[in-house]
């Protein structure tokens, strides 16, 4: 969500899996 690619996407699959 800043500088990391994951980031946001381990984000929302943490909520979604």
């Amino acid at each position: 969500a800043y500088y990391l690619p994951e980031t946001e996407y381990v984000h929302w699959a943490r909520s979604h899996p």
